[in-house]
């Protein structure tokens, strides 16, 4: 059997009944283990039979996945050790132990078996098949504390490797059952935890797990490759011993077991520890390059102040050179650009010093540290250099090149960084866009798509053609003469028929942190279907009103009142245009019908606020807002789009117009008719002649 010797005598000593008592313990691991490898085995032999695998793109990594794989990952590098240490064992001993060599074989066979089964738990996303690891992980913990009991029994100590190697095992179990057993309890707590919206705080909550995580594998890399320097000593020491065969030996009555220190002087130990650092030295530094690549390109550096402010220059400069060069003031700005550019370059100036000093001090740093310690050694040791002591030296020095060398990149993307999240403060802690608007109702928007063209480079912007709600009607319907857009489009049970928004006694402010609001009690009703005018002085409030009525200004009191959800086109004084052609333009991703709007007059060519108009017009909005289009246009080309477009084809159809505009030669036809002054209503009214008295023309 496993625990039976015939070599050993019948008057057992205490070692001996010791050894039996330890073969028993590491003959239930092994049936533990045999255990756990025949579960998992039968477990994922079933569901590959039975076909009940699920295929999903990636895998559902859970909780402390990767805790998880970094603990298993040890526990195979600690059952590799217990391998080494118990051939060792049997080396110097006059008999040999198979429970010392068949334990840890079992134990590594079930930790792959362990990573195997957990890696398809996760592809499966069943996470209760982990109730057989979290079963198996405080048993093997338990067994190995029965066997701290016996090793301590019989002698052994802390210094001793087998007691080191049996105790690391067992917290690696500890752990391992601990993350088990908190996994639901975790990913709950981790759904309820929230972050301030700091910038410093957001770059924490989104980045410090793979900061943490890449800089312990960066710095366990750095730790792994000193194995290689730190050997040759190693090395040349165990092939003097074995020389000068100086090596301890054991004897039946008493077992040599090697201490942790012995077993690392073990010329082959240290070999294959060699070996498995430049594994590990390669996997860890690859992964820290892999991720600190992923987030670099997630991240952009911002341009200095002085870069920036050069760069505004040169823009007015490249936008208005025609008017410089017609005014001869080239020269002028052209020396503004100047002193700025001389005030960036004084600054790179300094930097490019800077960073060829830090490049030349680590390029020489290896060196002169090199010198410098073989010339002070002898006279600090006390006797002359050995070969060990050079080889040592020079692998640990050639170690500090690399660190060094990198130190005059990290500088730069250190304040790059901090520069760039200083710049994000007043943006990051603006006040949030309310998103509750009836128009901005999720089940109303389109379904679409945006598509980058590399050949023109163009960003195109495409809508399915049945992502609207009686698309077909309003796209392609005949019935109503003209084909454009159908009354069964717009069924919505309204609160009142005759109006489309109101806002009741509404104060409004730019940002919450406000105390004087820009808008002042906002009385108004804008009737559906129909011109509503707004007029003013500049400065009076007019597209602060659009603002309000867009969501976009800050609610301080009062109530704005929707009676549908409609669809919104809305036409700012500074129109903004894809980089495409100007039918995509105008279509805006809706499907093209060539008998919309196809007798178009040439005196509404391609300027942009007329390409902004016609998109308006050919959107299927119920509501269109303008503010202030037909100021940019000239007095015939603004009365054709005021008579043509905004009285034929939007309220002819019953399309809700709301228009900004200076021309007072379009009030007469204006349903109602605002007047704007100092941020409030001055006056309102449904004729021009109720406000005839309070215009100055």
């Amino acid at each position: 059997m496993l625990c039976l010797d015939p070599s050993i005598p019948n008057n057992w000593t205490l070692p001996i009944v010791s050894t039996k008592k330890e073969c028993y313990v590491d003959s239930l691991s092994v049936l533990l283990n045999i255990l756990l490898m025949l579960m998992t085995f039968v477990v994922i032999l079933r569901y590959k039979c039975t076909k009940i695998e699920k295929k999903h793109g990636e895998l559902v990594r859970y909780h402390e996945h990767c805790s998880r794989s970094v603990l298993t990952l040890c526990l195979v590098f600690l059952n590799l050790m217990e391998i080494g240490e118990g051939i060792i064992v049997n080396q110097f001993n006059s008999t040999s132990k198979l429970h010392i060599i068949l334990t840890p074989v079992t134990s590594l066979l079930s930790t792959l078996s362990a990573i195997l089964f957990y890696h398809y738990v996760e592809r499966l996303n069943r996470p209760k098949l982990l109730l057989i690891l979290f079963v198996f992980w405080p048993v093997a913990a338990t067994l190995k504390l029965a066997k701290l009991v016996v090793l301590y029994g019989m002698g052994l100590n802390i210094y001793h490797m087998k007691i080191t190697v049996t105790w690391a095992v067992t917290i690696v179990y500890s752990l391992l059952t601990a993350i088990d057993a908190t996994l639901i309890i975790v990913q709950q707590a981790a759904e309820k935890s929230w972050s301030k919206n700091i910038p410093m705080e957001m770059l924490l909550a989104n980045f410090l797990a793979l900061i943490i995580f890449g800089g312990m594998m960066k710095i366990s890399g750095d730790v792994v490759s000193l194995a290689g320097p730190l050997s040759i000593s190693f090395i040349l020491a165990y092939v003097t011993a074995v020389k000068e065969e100086t090596l301890p030996h054991g004897t039946l009555e008493q077992l040599y077991y090697p201490t942790s220190w012995e077993f690392i002087q073990n010329g082959f130990v240290m070999t294959v520890i060699v070996l498995i650092a430049t594994f590990l030295q390669s996997t860890l530094s690859n992964n820290f390059n892999h991720l600190a690549i992923a987030e670099g390109t997630h991240l952009r550096t911002a341009l200095q102040d002085v870069s920036d402010e050069r760069l505004k220059k040169t823009t007015e400069l490249l936008q208005g050179i025609k008017l410089l060069k017609l005014y001869g003031w080239d020269r002028l700005y052209a020396n503004f650009v100047q002193i700025v550019r001389e005030k960036e370059l004084k600054i790179l100036r300094s930097d490019a010093i800077c960073v060829a000093f830090n490049t030349f001090i680590t390029q020489t740093s290896s060196i002169i540290v090199t010198l410098v310690t073989f010339s002070i050694f002898s006279k600090m040791e006390g006797r002359p250099l050995m070969p060990v002591d050079v080889f040592t030296g020079l692998a640990l020095f050639n170690q500090l090149t690399v660190p060094l060398y990198i130190i005059p990149f990290v500088i730069p993307m250190v304040i790059n960084a901090v520069v760039s999240t200083n710049r994000l403060v007043d943006f990051l802690m603006l006040p949030e866009v309310d998103l509750s608007l009836p128009w901005r109702d999720d089940s109303d928007a389109p379904d679409a798509r945006v598509e980058f063209v590399p050949d023109s480079g163009s960003v195109l912007l495409h809508v399915k053609e049945n992502s609207f709600d009686g698309s077909k009607g309003y796209l392609s319907g005949s019935e109503d003469g003209d084909g454009v857009f159908l009354p069964e489009f717009y069924n919505y049970p309204p609160v009142e028929e005759n109006v489309l928004v109101s806002i009741k006694k509404g104060y409004f402010a730019y940002d919450s942190s406000y105390t004087i609001p820009s808008l002042r009690d906002i009385n108004v009703q804008i009737p559906a279907g129909k011109l509503t005018i707004i007029v003013g002085n500049i400065g009076s409030g007019k597209s602060s009103l659009l603002s309000a009525i867009l969501g976009e200004l800050h609610v301080i009191s009062g109530s704005i009142n929707w009676n549908s959800s409609p669809l919104v086109a809305y036409v700012p004084q500074k129109p903004w245009l894809m980089n495409a052609t100007l039918k995509e333009n105008i279509l805006f991703g809706q499907p093209y019908d060539g008998r919309r709007y196809h007798q178009g007059d040439s005196s509404i060519g391609g300027q942009k606020q007329r390409i902004a108009l016609a998109r308006a017009f050919y959107s299927p909005a119920r509501l269109i807002i303008l503010d202030d289009p037909l100021s940019a246009l000239d007095a015939h080309v603004g009365a054709y789009v005021f008579e043509h477009g905004i009285k034929t084809l939007l309220l002819r159809r019953q399309r809700t117009v709301i228009l900004v505009t200076h021309k007072l030669e379009f009030l007469s036809s204006a349903t109602k008719v605002i007047l704007m002054e100092s941020g409030t209503i001055k006056k309102r009214g449904s004729s021009l002649k109720t406000l005839r008295l309070h215009f100055r023309i």
